[in-house]
């Protein structure tokens, strides 16, 4: 099974919003990194974000099919195609994994199957 980080930034207030759209769909924990948003406006895209000054960069461990519906669900909620977005989304691929438990792994591997 292939694994994906998917990484939501989003504001502060709207975190809540993006963990249970995600949990609702299959995810399941999430790191959630407070940060400081630092940005040449004249050099990035136009994003509603940019103009925040704090951001909550919420990572969840997904599989990569799992991942696909859940980044659907989050482009129409977010409404990430306009201008008046206050969200990024995006995956990154992860090729290894060290610290899941086997059998941990073979459940969430089930539940997911189940799912889909």
């Amino acid at each position: 099974m292939k694994f994906v980080s998917l990484i939501v930034v989003v504001s502060p207030k709207r975190s809540d919003e993006a963990i249970e759209l995600v949990k609702e769909n299959g995810g399941g924990s999430v790191i959630i990194f407070k940060a400081e948003h630092i940005a040449d406006k004249n050099r990035f895209l136009s994003v509603k974000l940019l103009n925040a000054k704090k951001v909550s960069l919420l990572m969840f461990l997904l599989p990569r099919k799992l991942s696909l519906k859940v980044i659907k669900k989050l482009r129409d909620h977010f409404q990430t195609d306009t201008k008046e977005s206050d969200a990024i989304i995006f995956t990154l691929p992860i090729s290894h994994i060290v610290g899941i438990d086997s059998e941990e792994l073979r459940k969430f591997h089930n539940q997911i199957r189940d799912m889909v």
